[in-house]
């Protein structure tokens, strides 16, 4: 399977989604601070609306919405990284398996055609002294 591909791909998709999302969600934040920052030499009527507008949960709810957003990006990293490395491992099994296969093919093979020689079927028979030895066939 190619990098980026199957699930291991979605999940570094999205995980590069949520630290997107988070990083847009900071520079918004700090924004917004500077901007209230800044509206503080700023008077009037305008100015505690806009003040208003900006201030309250706004700020906290990014700032939280941030951390969560980093907090999932970051546990996801550590998921994909396990998820990659079971992959891995069981394509090494997949490939050692068809490996094993065929030599339980070829030993089949084998215990086919032995089983067809007919010295074996002597095998656990002992013979008098007599003809019987000398053909070495039974009474």
């Amino acid at each position: 399977m190619e990098p980026g591909a199957g699930p291991a791909g979605e999940v570094d998709k999205l995980r590069t989604q949520l630290v997107n999302s988070a990083s847009a969600l900071q520079t918004a934040y700090q924004k917004i601070d500077k901007l209230l920052g800044e509206s503080s030499f700023w008077e009037g009527d305008a100015a505690v609306g806009f003040r208003e507008a900006l201030d309250g949960d706004l700020p906290k709810y990014m700032k939280d919405a941030h951390k969560s957003l980093t907090q999932a990006a970051g546990h996801l990293g550590a998921w994909h990284g396990g998820l990659t490395s079971r992959m891995e491992l069981a394509h090494k099994y997949d490939i050692e398996a068809g490996d094993h296969k065929g030599d339980l093919k070829t030993a089949n093979s084998r215990h086919e055609t032995a089983k067809q020689d007919p010295d074996l079927k002597l095998a656990g028979q002992t013979f008098e002294e007599g003809p019987e030895l000398q053909s070495g066939r039974p009474a």
